[in-house]
């Protein structure tokens, strides 16, 4: 028997208990429904947003193959809706500012690695933002919240070093 999905009591009107079909979610609500789900578990995670530059030589096809390549590296990642490369990690930290630092670090390495191997021409201009959390405290990727957590992106290119 087929289940259906199921509105949570604790969560907002658009949270659904199940994931989407792959063909019909987009990453975002991926994301949402695995942090609310993770929110019980108060787990530090750390997300990042990968915002390649618009032109007709790269395009959705090399942001989900950047995507793929650091989901591989046991972090959840894929394409928004808009394009944007998003990732979650809820790896393994130190506690405190040192433990983000470090994972911030982590996830912008994954991606310098990912863009230089399938688009090292665009390493210049992309850019990413990093923000950390408690998976309790998400309330959402919604349009707003996304500009308030990545409001201050930097450019890919040499950050790996200064984060």
């Amino acid at each position: 028997m087929a289940t259906r999905p199921r509105k949570s009591v604790a969560a907002s009107e658009t949270f659904i208990d199940e994931p989407l079909s792959e063909r019909r979610a987009n990453f975002s609500a991926e994301l949402d429904w695995t942090l609310r789900r993770l929110g019980a578990a108060r787990l530090r995670v750390t997300v990042a947003c990968l915002t390649l530059p618009r032109d007709g030589k790269h395009g959705q096809r090399t942001a989900e193959v950047i995507a793929a390549m650091v989901a591989r590296q046991s972090a959840l990642a894929g394409v928004d809706t808009d394009g944007a490369v998003l990732a979650a990690s809820f790896g393994p930290r130190r506690f405190g500012v040192a433990g983000d630092m470090e994972e911030a670090h982590r996830l912008v390495g994954w991606f310098r690695e990912a863009v230089a191997e399938v688009a090292p021409e665009l390493e210049g201009r992309a850019m990413i933002s990093v923000a950390h959390l408690w998976s309790d405290e998400w309330v959402g990727l919604a349009p707003y919240t996304r500009r308030v957590m990545f409001a201050a992106p930097l450019p890919l290119a040499g950050l790996a070093e200064a984060v």
